[in-house]
């Protein structure tokens, strides 16, 4: 971080968890927000990641049309964690167990032992973590045997169309949680038979219900560093990564 040209952006992506909505407990709303509060996602940037990404509010990341700057979503909150579970499950004894299944290609052992301890020390809720295979992981979700997840989203195109319908509409094919909201199909479908502010502004609605409801509870947006030295002309780094236009633009100056 020290070195002169240093940069670093955050990337159109973002890593979520998400909650199997015909599992118990997490076909009750208020156990999924309770696990929202409970999660402190400026712990994680910084102790786990090393503030290599940046903690996410929204599921929209920064840099991409529609990001909500201002939107806090869920924020971390154990007094508000603990009520809304007490108001669920009045003795945490009598809730089902839960399992975390992750992918461990994508989650580290570190990052996935924090989660863990985090719901145990706020909700009082001993989680079984279980790393997967990735392609083992892959067919669980197909087959929505995942009770609590991970999901990583990259942009193939910088819109929220691109994360939004594809993954949690509830007749998307990747709603892996089987997440469902009526008033969130009827916004996505609106917005996608408009154009200009009036869509963005009714994208910027169905994301905070996904967000509220606990469609998914956004972790973090990675983010990609590198040096560029002053002397390095034509790269640039930006939301999709590093950049050059001609190959005949980039070149070195003396130095």
């Amino acid at each position: 971080k020290g070195v002169p040209g240093f940069v670093r952006v955050p990337q159109l992506e973002t890593d979520a968890l998400f909650f199997n909505n015909k599992m118990p407990p997490f076909d009750n709303v208020i156990v999924r927000q309770a696990f929202a509060y409970a999660t402190d996602k400026e712990m994680l940037a910084h102790s786990v990641f090393n503030d290599s990404v940046v903690p996410a509010p929204t599921i929209i990341p920064p840099g991409m049309p529609g990001y909500q700057q201002n939107y806090s979503g869920i924020p971390y909150d154990v007094a508000q964690a603990k009520t809304l579970l007490q108001s669920a499950y009045p003795d945490v004894s009598t809730m089902p167990p839960i399992t975390f299944s992750y992918p461990s290609s994508e989650v580290t052992q570190q990052e996935a032992n924090a989660l863990g301890l985090m719901w145990l020390n706020v909700l009082g809720i001993r989680i079984t973590l279980h790393a997967v295979e990735p392609t083992a992981y892959n067919d669980e979700l197909a087959r929505h045997q995942v009770q609590l997840g991970y999901t990583q989203w990259n942009a193939d195109f910088p819109d929220p169309y691109d994360c939004l319908d594809l993954n949690l509409l509830s007749t998307a094919a990747s709603n892996s949680g089987l997440w469902s909201n009526s008033m969130f199909d009827q916004m996505i479908m609106q917005a996608d038979k408009t154009s200009g502010n009036t869509r963005m502004a009714l994208y910027n609605q169905a994301e905070q219900i996904a967000i509220q409801d606990v469609g998914w509870l956004p972790l973090d947006h990675q983010m990609l560093a590198a040096v560029i030295p002053s002397w390095v002309y034509g790269v640039t780094l930006n939301a999709n990564g590093l950049y050059f236009g001609d190959w005949s633009g980039v070149y070195l100056l003396q130095h």
